[in-house]
């Protein structure tokens, strides 16, 4: 329990230090410049739930972030991956570091130039504060145990968890698969809020209804969440990833080129409003940059804590 003058102080002594700053960050800056503009970034205790499908960019989104933090600002993140190993992640992370594509450094053919380059990625990235856990088929008990123990001696500032519906649940044998996601999930709500720490996870979503020979276009929603719907509640913000093209759409309704580009759709914002942006990626470094879309709009309405109006 907490004394309301006190946690009064506290806000306005933050609000302050964020004005003097001026760039309108309160929270763990994400490295996408128009993703920080809506979320103001990662905000301490928040869990930010970033969903879709299988191989749209999920893992390589979450990555391109933990090198913004850990990386470019020595600010210690912990990694959870029950779908890949350390070796994999280490990989990955070369890749976007080196700006070397992932294929040259998983084969090891790689240019004099690409060497060298990896030379220089690989010292920065071995010093960096960064925590990998890659046990599979990790349980939520084990979870909450070593992730408090590492927050506490390492100072963390941001989870990541790639992905949520491979937490395990340890609960009644009579549970459905949606009971267990929903005790995970709660859990890790719990966490963030207890460590005073965002955890950023990554959520699979079900297979969207293709129609063919119309004129449908998919764009993700927050039905589409797999499992439970209370990630949905839970989570203070659901973004979905979304590639256009990966649906064969290579033009939106007012000519511009979906081409190599990756669609954020932030559907529940607790902190502002729903939005959409665009950033042209490439997914060879998993880069993404942030991108100016004549008439992009998202016309839903205004999304407050208190509803939609």
């Amino acid at each position: 329990m907490s004394n309301i003058k006190n946690t009064t102080d506290l806000f306005l002594r933050k609000i302050q230090t964020v004005s003097i700053d001026g760039r309108g960050i309160t929270g763990l800056s994400s490295g996408i410049e128009e993703l920080d503009k809506i979320t103001h970034g990662f905000q301490e205790e928040d869990l930010i739930t970033v969903a879709g499908r299988p191989a749209i960019g999920k893992s390589s989104l979450a990555l391109s972030m933990v090198k913004r933090i850990a990386i470019d600002h020595r600010m210690p993140v912990i990694y959870i991956s029950p779908s890949m190993t350390g070796e994999k992640i280490v990989q990955r992370l070369l890749s976007i570091v080196c700006k070397i594509p992932l294929e040259h450094i998983v084969s090891g053919m790689l240019s004099v130039e690409e060497w060298e380059n990896l030379e220089r990625g690989s010292a920065a990235l071995r010093d960096s504060p960064i925590y990998i856990f890659d046990t599979p088929g990790i349980c939520i008990d084990k979870l909450e145990e070593q992730v408090h123990m590492f927050c506490k001696q390492n100072k963390a500032k941001a989870v990541f968890i790639d992905y949520l519906q491979l937490i395990q649940s340890k609960g009644n044998t009579n549970w459905t698969r949606n009971d267990e996601v929903t005790d995970v999930v709660c859990r890790l709500k719990s966490l963030a809020m207890t460590l005073n720490v965002p955890f950023i996870i990554l959520s699979q979503t079900n297979r969207p209804e293709h129609k063919e020979n119309t004129d449908f276009i998919y764009t993700p929603k927050l039905s589409d969440l797999r499992d439970s719907g209370t990630i949905e509640d839970v989570s203070d913000m659901v973004m979905f990833i979304h590639r256009p093209e990966y649906y064969r759409v290579y033009q939106d309704e007012y000519g511009n080129d979906l081409r190599g580009i990756t669609e954020l759709y932030i559907e529940k914002n607790l902190n502002g409003h729903r939005n959409r942006i665009r950033l042209k990626s490439n997914y060879d470094i998993a880069s993404f940059e942030s991108v100016q879309t004549q008439n992009l709009s998202f016309d839903t309405g205004h999304v407050s804590p208190f509803g939609i109006f």
